[in-house]
């Protein structure tokens, strides 16, 4: 095997002028007999200036040549194989949110109050994300408070969608192209409301935004409708409610849930006028979260 990745630097320049100097150009009219003459030739220096090698052992690719462009573009193939190698299915879930928003201690004592007056009418209320039963808690106001509502909430931009293996990057850094530039903002959670997930499996009790950061999470929305709609992916809702979930109920209970809800605000305790709000939080980054991994789309400086 003739070890032709040694044809750089001084047998670079060598096989060339050889070629030239000794071969025999002049030869016969058929073009068959020229091109074999010649091919025989060229392997003939080949051999004397490369030499050949023993055997086929593994040869490591010349990768001299490669400029920084081109190793960035192999080093992100090399990543996305690995990746996919790891990945045991064909598909996984993507979900797009607004992280970290956290209700502040004196607000979070008034919504554990109107939580727990809703909860005492509307059986099988759960805390969000967890199975833990409202009823098994309500009679401690203090752990109705820390379980409940001390712990991190979010607000949905998008939709929870399947996304398949090989759109994970291209989706992460178009949300990071069109989301990375934010500013800080003050988020009302003015309105208590009741939601319905698609399949009517589940009904929420939650804070909706209506008034102060509404138009921020809206063009945030459709940021992420542009991400989505360039990877046929289902976009959001036509006309979004952003809001924040507190608790949920197994089935469709929301006739019920609205009618304790509306009854709960009459009371003085309640929050029945938009001109209030159940407590405010400032906008402090997005995250999206693909199965089990985390990505950062904007992180804003702690104040």
């Amino acid at each position: 095997m003739i070890r032709w990745w040694t044809l750089r630097d001084a047998n670079a320049k060598v096989f060339p002028e050889k070629v030239i100097k000794e071969a025999d150009w002049d030869g016969d009219v058929d073009l068959d007999m020229t091109w074999l003459r010649m091919k025989n030739y060229f392997l003939r220096m080949a051999k004397e200036v490369l030499g050949e090698s023993r055997g086929r052992a593994s040869i490591q690719r010349d990768t001299s040549w490669w400029n920084e462009e081109v190793k960035a573009v192999i080093k992100q193939k090399r990543e996305c194989y690995l990746a996919l190698g790891k990945c045991r299915s064909d598909e996984t879930f993507a979900a797009y949110k607004e992280a970290k928003i956290f209700i502040p201690q004196p607000a979070r004592k008034e919504a554990s109050q109107f939580v727990k007056k809703v909860s005492s009418n509307v059986p099988g209320l759960h805390v969000i994300d967890a199975d833990i039963p409202l009823k098994n808690i309500s009679n401690d106001d203090q752990k109705l408070e820390d379980i409940a509502l001390g712990r991190e909430f979010h607000i949905s931009l998008g939709r929870t969608v399947p996304i398949r293996v090989h759109q994970i990057d291209s989706v992460v850094t178009m949300l990071r192209q069109k989301l990375q530039i934010q500013k800080r903002y003050w988020i009302d959670f003015n309105k208590w409301e009741v939601f319905v997930n698609d399949d009517h499996t589940r009904a929420f009790l939650s804070l909706e935004v209506t008034t102060r950061g509404l138009p921020e999470i809206t063009k945030q929305i459709q940021a992420v409708n542009e991400a989505y709609r360039l990877h046929n992916l289902p976009e959001f809702y036509k006309d979004p409610r952003p809001h924040i979930s507190l608790t949920w109920a197994s089935g469709d209970t929301s006739d019920l849930l609205r009618r304790v809800v509306e009854e709960a605000k009459k009371h003085p305790d309640g929050r029945n006028s938009l001109q209030k709000r159940v407590f405010t939080a400032k906008f402090s980054g997005i995250e999206c979260k693909i199965g089990s991994k985390t990505y950062k789309i904007c992180k804003l400086p702690d104040e």
